[in-house]
């Protein structure tokens, strides 16, 4: 993302101002306070704990704001931004900054002002679903080639799955800590760029290979300093092992990724498998495989591991599995799949939940050690657990 810092884009002047209630007269967001509101919201999506859901609902961007106001010595309650928020998304619709209020669901649609619309369409939450396996004449790719001049949004979370939302620390929102991770980022010299992951794919007996392309969701960072790794949620729907319409050599998912370049010393997969009560029921570690090298860039597959047997897999022991790229020492993609098998569907499909940045466990606890900002003070603080749990085990391994 990428604005003119002083200045506003042309179609955020509106046509009324509310004023304040203290009787000074005073309009809730003159220009001046506007493009200090608007400079918070790039800076929210710009840190590591940027959040959203669908039709841009955020879990801390709103308290962000009303602290990076006050930071500039502006009081504005959490409702009075989130007003201005819903006016923002309107006045936005088909302009780049519109990324800025979207949510992950909108930024890939058409853009089209309230206005514009022929009749208003209320649309359940529900009913939106990210990104789900396309039919059989079409490549799955997400996110989708956007409308020219679309810009994307830096980052998105994990924490978007109400059950995460709503749990306590020890738990899988704490897959990405709330830390920052750019005061971490490793050095590289200009003649070894750090690698990354560019895409990520999914393939299945009776699907359409489902792509995530990565440098959508985040900006490759301007080198010599490391793009941050992301961490990906995905539901993977599977037919009942006695369904007769299945697939016969359907046994289960076979992961891949393009890497900006081969390794220089090993590659490898850790692979964890949880129960629903979020106790390991297996942990696998195994060598990645180059099948591939395309000027420069390579593409590799994931060993076999439960994902590619998940299809028999007890859902009384496996419910949930979790995959982690380590290249020369670096994770550079964390992948969390939640095994589905009530679709009542005869095939296979993926479904994107979300997506945020990845923090490494080292990282986090070198950045709760040091001086904390008043932008960190409304956060929850994170201790890693050393128990067996789900919710401690899916804290990353650096």
């Amino acid at each position: 993302m990428s604005f003119s810092p002083s200045v506003l884009p042309k179609n955020t002047k509106r046509k009324h101002h509310k004023l304040l209630k203290d009787g000074s007269g005073t309009a809730v967001w003159p220009e001046n306070v506007e493009q200090i509101f608007v400079q918070g919201l790039r800076e929210y999506w710009e840190s590591p704990w940027a959040s959203y859901s669908g039709r841009g609902r955020s879990r801390w961007r709103n308290q962000f704001l009303v602290d990076y106001l006050a930071s500039q010595g502006i009081q504005r309650s959490k409702k009075q931004v989130a007003s201005h928020i819903q006016v923002l998304r309107n006045m936005w619709k088909g302009e780049p900054q519109y990324n800025l209020v979207a949510g992950a669901d909108e930024l890939f649609q058409d853009p089209v002002k309230l206005e514009d619309q022929p009749t208003l369409l209320t649309i359940d939450d529900d009913d939106i679903s990210s990104a789900s396996n396309s039919p059989p004449d079409q490549l799955s790719e997400f996110p989708p080639s956007p409308a020219p001049g679309l810009s994307y949004s830096p980052t998105s979370p994990l924490s978007s799955i109400p059950d995460i939302v709503d749990s306590p620390p020890h738990s899988l929102a704490n897959l990405v800590a709330p830390y920052p991770y750019v005061a971490h980022q490793k050095s590289f010299s200009p003649h070894q760029p750090p690698n990354r992951t560019t895409s990520f794919t999914l393939v299945a007996e009776g699907m359409t290979p489902f792509i995530v392309n990565l440098d959508k969701l985040s900006l490759p960072a301007t080198l010599p300093a490391r793009t941050p790794p992301l961490s990906l949620r995905l539901r993977l729907s599977l037919p009942r092992t006695d369904d007769p319409h299945a697939p016969t050599s359907l046994h289960g998912f076979f992961a891949s990724v393009r890497l900006a370049a081969i390794w220089s010393g090993h590659a490898k997969v850790l692979t964890h498998v949880y129960d629903p009560a979020g106790r390991c029921a297996v942990t696998d570690a195994a060598t990645l495989h180059a099948s591939s090298i395309d000027l420069g860039t390579v593409v590799a597959e994931f060993p076999e591991s439960a994902l590619t047997r998940s299809r028999w897999c007890d859902p009384l022991t496996h419910s949930t599995i979790t995959q982690q790229l380590l290249v020369d020492n670096s994770t550079l993609l964390f992948v969390v799949y939640e095994l589905d098998r009530h679709s009542g569907h005869s095939m296979p499909s993926v479904e994107f939940l979300s997506f945020q940045k990845y923090v490494s466990n080292s990282d986090a606890s070198t950045t709760a050690m040091a001086q904390p900002t008043p932008s960190m003070f409304y956060y929850p603080q994170y201790t890693p657990s050393t128990t067996s749990s789900l919710s401690a085990a899916l804290t990353p391994i650096s």
